[in-house]
């Protein structure tokens, strides 16, 4: 309760700002409409002011929760929790504070594939709403981060559990030009690695071998697979998804930032 009284300004803010953009809704005529449509531009959502309010998006998904108008399996109420209760990017990301931009986006970009798989089944009700909010956040959190030091492909490995890599590794389904990606996959501690490039590739490199990768794996959902197998390479697709999301998410940002995102 501390966290959000602290914001207390904040809400009062976000309520006036909501009754502004009521009133740029509001029947008028000819002589004031220009007037309510310059309002409405300013109070977009993407100006900075707004976002400068996201916090409360994230409250507001907290009290949705609260009231079971929104229902969050364990990893995602954590998520939302972190959220909530940090200020710090890194921290609210479960990372340590002070850590680098890089570690901040890949969370951020893994943790956005989640929330817009869950926005996108939820629909349109009033959950799916909350979850786009959230989702909103991770996406402001990420672009953010202007900063790009290093490698990209030096960030730590996506996790994939190694009873997963060992069922399909003694799945006669797995073609024996795939092995060696799983086998990639499981072991290698960088994302790069991971995908089978050099640890001083470049995050476009990366993100299209990941892509690739994804693809290939995804392939195989189309055939008839017992069920254990399937979820097993359904997770394979989305470790490969989430380095492909991150990277491609890197090198946007790089492209845009006037300083050398390449490796030394």
């Amino acid at each position: 309760m501390s966290h959000f009284a602290r914001r207390a300004d904040q809400i009062k803010a976000f309520a006036a700002v909501n009754r502004l953009r009521q009133l740029t809704r509001a029947p008028a005529g000819d002589a004031d409409r220009s007037v309510l449509i310059e309002l409405a531009t300013t109070l977009d959502e993407g100006r900075p002011a707004m976002e400068a309010l996201r916090a409360l998006r994230v409250a507001a998904a907290v009290e949705a929760v609260g009231h079971d108008r929104l229902r969050l399996d364990e990893d995602m109420m954590t998520q939302l929790l972190r959220l909530a209760r940090h200020d710090d990017p890194a921290r609210q990301l479960g990372l340590a504070s002070g850590a680098p931009s890089g570690e901040i986006i890949a969370a951020a970009r893994r943790a956005s594939i989640q929330w817009r798989r869950f926005a996108v089944t939820t629909g349109h009700r009033f959950a799916g709403q909350r979850a786009r909010d959230v989702l909103g956040v991770l996406e402001d959190i990420a672009a953010g981060q202007a900063a790009i030091p290093g490698c990209p492909g030096q960030l730590s490995a996506t996790p994939i559990a190694a009873t997963i890599i060992d069922l399909l590794l003694n799945s006669a389904v797995i073609p024996a030009g795939d092995r060696d990606a799983l086998v990639a996959l499981a072991e290698s501690d960088h994302v790069a690695g991971q995908v089978g490039v050099p640890a001083d590739a470049r995050a476009d490199v990366v993100a299209e071998r990941a892509a690739t990768l994804c693809a290939r794996f995804r392939v195989l959902l189309h055939r008839p697979l017992p069920a254990a197998i399937r979820r097993s390479v359904t997770e394979v697709c989305e470790a490969f998804e989430t380095i492909w999301v991150a990277m491609d998410s890197w090198e946007s940002i790089a492209t845009g930032s006037t300083d050398d995102a390449g490796c030394a």
